[in-house]
């Protein structure tokens, strides 16, 4: 032990300096600190190869190296087919969203799920994907201005209390009121609606909406 700390003092230290601040690593720091900013979370890029070369997919494998850091900064590519089927928008979206497609054929969804519900449902095709678009706002909506919510409706779960799924608040019959014939009887249900998978889950919104 006495010779390594000889050898050590007479040698000295054999390690490199610290280097300089990287302006690169500021800028991914940037970038990550934005898309947390933005999105809340990481974002997740679904690559869709139509046939090619692969030259594209050894780019992309690449960008996941260490030297590159992608995840690091909060980006990953996913292979997960599933995606955001039910297009929730405010006003000012919708409205954007209707003109846009007044050149083209626009596209109403009458045999659609949320259509024979009674709603009123645009239609976006693109991508190989199909999406229902509703719109969201008015008096006593909770909608935030230009914004559009995309989610995933496998993902939506609607939990409700055991005992008050449209359990019968009294018992026997019902009450009769004092001024009627017929009974009446309360029905009682509690609940929430919950989100098992946020990943195909996701925010639009117009951080500047004036331009």
């Amino acid at each position: 032990m006495l010779r390594v700390l000889k050898q050590i003092a007479h040698v000295g230290l054999l390690s490199e300096p610290l280097p300089a601040p990287n302006g690169d690593l500021r800028a991914g720091q940037a970038l990550q600190a934005e898309i947390a900013r933005v999105f809340a979370r990481a974002v997740n890029i679904r690559h869709v190869d139509a046939g090619s070369c692969n030259g594209c997919e050894l780019e992309i494998h690449a960008l996941e190296n260490p030297y590159y850091n992608l995840q690091g900064a909060g980006i990953k590519f996913v292979a997960s087919p599933r995606h955001a089927d039910l297009l929730l928008m405010s006003p000012e979206h919708y409205e954007a969203y209707d003109a846009a497609t007044v050149a083209i054929q626009r596209l109403s969804r009458d045999g659609g799920g949320l259509a024979k519900l009674g709603f009123s449902t645009l239609e976006y095709i693109g991508g190989g994907k199909r999406a229902e678009i509703v719109l969201d706002g008015g008096i006593g909506s909770n909608m935030p201005a230009n914004t559009t919510y995309g989610l995933d409706t496998d993902s939506l779960r609607l939990r409700f209390n055991p005992s008050r799924n449209f359990d019968k608040l009294f018992e026997g019959d019902g009450q009769k009121p004092i001024n009627q014939d017929a009974l009446a009887q309360f029905i009682g249900w509690m609940g929430e609606l919950t989100m098992t998978n946020p990943q195909m889950n996701w925010r639009l919104y117009d951080s500047v909406p004036a331009s």
